[in-house]
């Protein structure tokens, strides 16, 4: 018996629905639907809250994986990480390149006291351009992976990944941030 069976067995014996089950081990009833159907495998987590809710030995349910054909299983997606760690680092990229913009604004153009003004604007321009832009693409990729993570076998992978480049790109724009707040008060208060 496959752990999808013994899930939807395990289930039926104890009067619940998917959405029943979904509620009580704290998963969507569309990935109970899938571990059922063998698309997906349960993770160790949610074997130990399956193993409480049905009142099962833990062995039993993990025997039963071994009888499942994992590659059912959906593959980990390289490409889907690669192309977000790829967009996550264009949205740092980017967000500092708004922060030199943001700086170079700051600076007296004393030698081109004609065109000065036109200068501020299109760096400041660029700055809030920029800037939207990295927040943007960072926003989408982030919630595109975290929406195809979800209920997939390898999620707590894909969230980790999400989290690192999450965590980098936030301390990205705090350090900029930051370093452009220093600098503005060091050319306002010291220089």
């Amino acid at each position: 018996m496959t752990i999808g069976e013994k899930i939807a067995d395990l289930r039926r014996e104890n009067k619940m629905t998917q959405r029943d089950l979904a509620e009580i081990i704290n998963v969507s009833d569309k990935v109970i639907s899938k571990w059922e159907t063998g698309r997906t495998l349960p993770d160790v987590e949610a074997m130990l809250r399956l193993s409480k809710t049905f009142n099962v030995s833990i062995s039993d349910l993990f025997e039963c994986i071994e009888k499942t054909d994992t590659q059912k299983a959906e593959e980990y997606n390289e490409e889907r990480i690669w192309q977000y760690k790829k967009y996550s680092i264009i949205a740092c990229f980017l967000f500092v390149l708004s922060q030199i913009f943001l700086w170079m604004n700051a600076v007296e153009w004393t030698h081109y006291t004609d065109i000065r003004d036109t200068i501020k604007f299109i760096l400041f321009f660029l700055t809030i351009v920029f800037s939207s832009t990295s927040v943007i693409i960072e926003l989408i990729q982030y919630v595109r992976l975290k929406t195809y993570a979800k209920g997939k076998y390898y999620q707590i992978e894909y969230n980790r990944i999400l989290r690192k480049y999450s965590l980098i790109y936030i301390g990205i724009v705090i350090s900029s941030v930051l370093i452009i707040v220093v600098s503005y008060f060091w050319f306002i208060f010291i220089y």
